[in-house]
């Protein structure tokens, strides 16, 4: 009878070591290839967070592309630039708070250089620039 009880208790953990193991590798290979972190931000994404004005995270996947080495296509390009706006527009309003006007006028430039690349995105950028006080300060 004790033998019996061995065998089935071995088998028993038998079964479960190997399927820890199997989810074990199934654990490492997704980690390993984690799609999501890897792919790069659509231009429906960009147009999504450009709707809900949500610049930030516009930001945020441009500068993720950049990272992957992702090339955007021409229409990808204005939400690039326009990213760019809103970033610099953010810099030029906190360097102009700090009293640093050089740094300021810089990012204002870059503003201006961006404002020129984002095509039928030109009208985010008169929002941006009334979001950061730009058009009193230019």
């Amino acid at each position: 009878m004790k033998k019996k009880s061995h065998i089935g208790l071995n088998i028993a953990i038998t079964l479960l070591s190997i399927s820890f193991a199997v989810l074990l590798l199934i654990g490492i290979a997704m980690f390993r290839s984690n799609s999501y972190s890897r792919s790069p931000a659509k231009e429906e994404s960009m147009y999504y967070y450009v709707r809900s004005h949500d610049f930030f995270e516009l930001v945020n996947h441009v500068d993720s592309n950049n990272s992957l080495g992702y090339q955007p296509t021409d229409n990808e390009k204005e939400y690039y630039a326009l990213a760019d706006c809103y970033e610099n527009a953010f810099r030029y309003k906190m360097y102009l708070d700090n009293g640093e006007k050089d740094k300021a006028a810089a990012c204002l430039q870059v503003v201006q250089d961006a404002e020129e690349q984002t095509g039928i995105l030109s009208s985010e950028v008169d929002y941006i620039k009334e979001l950061f006080g730009i058009q009193a300060a230019a």
